[in-house]
């Protein structure tokens, strides 16, 4: 009796032991938080949207007027009412690469006056030639003296020599976000956010489409560096529509917005 008794309170003990584990455990169990995940929708982004992001077609143009300020070489200043165009004037497609001949950039009004033109009431800057190349979601901005090695490029196999190209060529990632960076890779990560391009700040404001009130954001894009800083903001679908330029050292500024435009 007395080992029957002896086993019969190991067994209750253990099933208290147990009773009291179970216990505990439900209770942290019911204590940790359940996970939840919430569906949200994902706005999507493809190469199609990417070519009409920057709508650059053949024949698209931008007309900008502003001021601008240059110091000359007699040490004085000279600031004028300025204008100039950017047109795309051709394209050429290969194999899901895009290489659109440009003429006339905003930046093209940073060291455009001279002494010579004091006496003018107002200045049209002669438009530079560029390129911009499209690869997927990258602007690449091609000078003039880089486009034969690009158009040789696309007309062959391997898209040979375009190994030249590098990230401080980017002058745009679509789509646009704030906080986005591109530009240098080993720059990216500065703390001063200087010496990449950088999205800045994000407005978002209403515009009438038809009969609908849309929203639409215009982004602020800018690079800092030791001489000089470059802002300038754009609307999606529309383009660059304000630009701005300032030399830290010998006296270059730029204020520039859009005026007119024609898209096809």
């Amino acid at each position: 009796m007395k080992s029957e008794t002896k086993k019969e309170i190991i067994v209750t003990v253990v099933c208290s032991i147990l009773v009291a584990t179970v216990s505990v455990a439900s209770a942290l169990i019911a204590r940790q938080e359940k996970s939840v995940y919430e569906v949200k929708p994902v706005p999507t982004f493809d190469l199609i949207k990417a070519a009409d992001y920057f709508p650059l077609k053949k024949g698209n143009s931008w007309s900008y007027a502003g001021t601008a300020v240059n110091a000359t070489a007699g040490g004085s200043e000279v600031q004028k009412e300025v204008e100039l165009t950017m047109r795309v004037v051709d394209v050429v497609e290969r194999r899901g690469v895009t290489f659109f001949i440009m003429e006339g950039h905003p930046a093209d009004a940073a060291w455009a006056l001279e002494e010579g033109d004091r006496s003018k009431r107002s200045v049209e800057i002669k438009p530079s030639k560029y390129g911009y190349l499209l690869i997927s979601n990258k602007l690449f901005k091609i000078a003039e003296d880089k486009m034969s090695v690009v158009s040789a490029a696309l007309q062959g196999d391997g898209f040979v020599g375009l190994d030249m190209l590098s990230e401080e060529d980017i002058e745009m990632e679509m789509p646009l976000f704030k906080g986005l960076r591109f530009g240098e890779i080993k720059q990216l990560g500065r703390a001063d956010l200087s010496y990449f391009w950088y999205v800045n700040d994000v407005t978002v404001f209403h515009d009438a489409e038809g009969d609908k009130i849309v929203r639409v954001p215009l982004y602020t894009v800018a690079q800092n560096t030791r001489p000089d800083y470059t802002e300038y903001t754009f609307r999606p679908y529309l383009g660059i529509t304000t630009y701005t330029y300032s030399h830290h050292g010998t006296k270059a500024h730029v204020e520039l917005s859009l005026g007119e435009f024609s898209l096809h």
